[in-house]
């Protein structure tokens, strides 16, 4: 990993919501009431949604303090405000009273790291002069923002686009995609210079790694991804019921259209979660090698992709970490953003005290991933992964 992108996830806020589709995970993972679930924590939005599920009891792990003290804020949240409050803050992104808040309701309830933390940052859920919400402070946040600026330069269009997310039917709305010639519009040069600086990817973290893979293997590199990720999202998806790209288009959800843990019907079920949710800051190598506790499940992200370059190493520590942790039930999901994750082929790994290449430990279910794949309302993945452990469940 380069050294601007090491600093921005060590250092910086980098998401604020999790931009991995619940709904898939939770088929993938087949979730039971005693499962002990490890997770990345990224913007910690499906680490409330895995505990509505129901489960025993979930870790989750990130390298980065700041997505922690993010995680550790929703849970106070859940444990201390009531629901307008609550969904003012993660929901609409801003709140008059949040120093108040914080001070009398928040505080008391976060580690001494994240009250560090959100002591110097009281005004994010204040309007800024430019980032007018919550969810456009985090360095994903304001790469969206940059990138969709471009609709004041063309206002009429802008408010179009705009209106694809009032479509009751994914006819109605890929026809009106169709009649505004988009995929044109987003084959132009600027569009492409866009999607080809790598500044712009590491405010979205998107590691080099994974914009070389993307460049080198995906029809019309960068810019190509983008464009049918985008036509993707207008054409397959009901943007009206698309809660992650209401956040990205206009900075915050709606109470119709948000994730589960932010519905007010959900919301009183969250009274006990801080009991349920343990948080470690620390590669997901560094915690499986300091517990001897056995997991059930394990979620990703896309984080392998990070770590896929010339020197494997942290891949082989990770793999052997999650061999030796895993219960005879354990199922694994992740997700790359190239279309496979090469990376893995021939990686040694050390299963049951002797050396194997990890494709003859693991099962990959690539019919259930494939199918799940297909129906994902995010599109920017280039593909998901479920699997198992050889003789496990």
């Amino acid at each position: 990993m380069n050294a601007l992108f090491t600093r921005l996830i060590k250092n910086h806020l980098v998401y604020t919501v999790s931009w991995e589709d619940w709904e898939l995970d939770q088929s993938a993972l087949r979730l039971q009431p005693d499962d002990r679930v490890v997770m990345i924590t990224g913007g910690g939005c499906n680490v409330l949604n895995f505990y509505l599920a129901g489960m025993r009891c979930l870790h989750a792990v990130d390298l980065n303090p700041c997505q922690s003290a993010l995680l550790e804020l929703k849970l106070a949240g859940a444990a201390g405000l009531d629901f307008a409050d609550f969904f003012a803050l993660f929901g609409e992104g801003r709140h008059a009273n949040f120093k108040k808040l914080y001070k009398e309701r928040l505080r008391p309830r976060l580690s001494l790291c994240a009250q560090r933390f959100w002591d110097k940052r009281q005004g994010y859920f204040s309007p800024g002069l430019w980032r007018r919400r919550f969810h456009h402070r985090s360095t994903a946040g304001l790469a969206y923002k940059i990138l969709l600026e471009w609709r004041r330069l063309w206002p009429q269009l802008g408010r179009k686009l705009d209106e694809l997310y009032c479509f009751d039917t994914i006819a109605e709305q890929a026809a009106a995609y169709h009649a505004l010639d988009l995929r044109r519009r987003f084959h132009s040069r600027m569009f492409r210079w866009i999607f080809r600086r790598e500044m712009l990817m590491d405010l979205m973290a998107i590691p080099r790694e994974q914009f070389q893979q993307i460049e080198k293997r995906y029809p019309g590199g960068m810019p190509g991804f983008a464009q049918d990720c985008m036509e993707n999202v207008f054409t397959r998806t009901l943007l009206k019921e698309n809660y992650f790209w209401q956040v990205a288009w206009f900075g915050r959800f709606t109470p119709s259209c948000c994730p589960p843990y932010l519905l007010q019907e959900n919301f009183s079920r969250l009274a006990g979660i801080m009991d349920s949710i343990h948080i470690h800051t620390a590669t997901l190598a560094e915690f499986l090698s300091s517990t001897e506790e056995k997991f059930d499940k394990f979620v990703l992200l896309d984080h392998m992709d990070w770590l896929g370059g010339p020197d494997r190493s942290e891949l082989v520590r990770e793999w052997d970490g999650i061999i030796r942790t895993a219960s005879d039930r354990a199922r694994i999901i992740f997700r790359t953003a190239g279309p496979d994750a090469g990376y893995l082929q021939n990686l040694p790994v050390t299963s049951h005290g002797r050396t194997a290449m990890l494709q003859d430990c693991v099962h990959f279910d690539r019919s259930l991933a494939a199918e799940l794949h297909r129906k994902d309302r995010v599109s920017i993945y280039g593909n998901f992964y479920v699997c198992t452990l050889n003789g496990a469940e």
